[in-house]
């Protein structure tokens, strides 16, 4: 759920910041990270249906961080929600260690689970609170 906001609520952002916002916004490297994975992705195979998904749902979750933390898109799209960089780096980097875990269908102790469970919850509140401002 949280990849699947976060994603949607930078696209967003970006979008409502520049309509060339993929070009002009996502980081070179990762932008052409995510349009090799959606056309390697996306070509048919015999037998499946084509698929046709925004680029940013070929975001990997860090490339998510590189992009709110861009220095461009933090000053004039990110800061008025997440306030500092550095809090918003540590919690997406904690997630992304126990993301990797659950992805990987690993166990995750309960202490650990904790600390996971809190930073979720507090990004997803962030960005949902950030949504319903005017």
């Amino acid at each position: 759920i949280l990849e699947i906001e976060l994603r949607k609520f930078i696209a967003d952002n970006l979008k409502s910041f520049s309509p060339s916002w993929w070009k002009q916004r996502i980081p070179n490297e990762v932008r052409l990270r995510a349009e090799k994975r959606k056309t390697d992705r996306e070509e048919p195979y015999p037998g499946t249906v084509k698929q046709d998904r925004p680029l940013y749902d070929y975001l990997d979750f860090p490339d998510l961080k590189v992009i709110i933390t861009a220095k461009n898109n933090w000053e004039d799209v990110f800061k008025q929600t997440f306030l500092r960089t550095d809090l918003i780096q540590v919690k997406l980097d904690e997630i992304s260690i126990f993301r990797n875990d659950i992805a990987h269908h690993r166990d995750i102790p309960v202490q650990d689970r904790e600390i996971f469970v809190s930073n979720v919850r507090q990004v997803l509140r962030t960005i949902r609170k950030s949504e319903t401002r005017p």
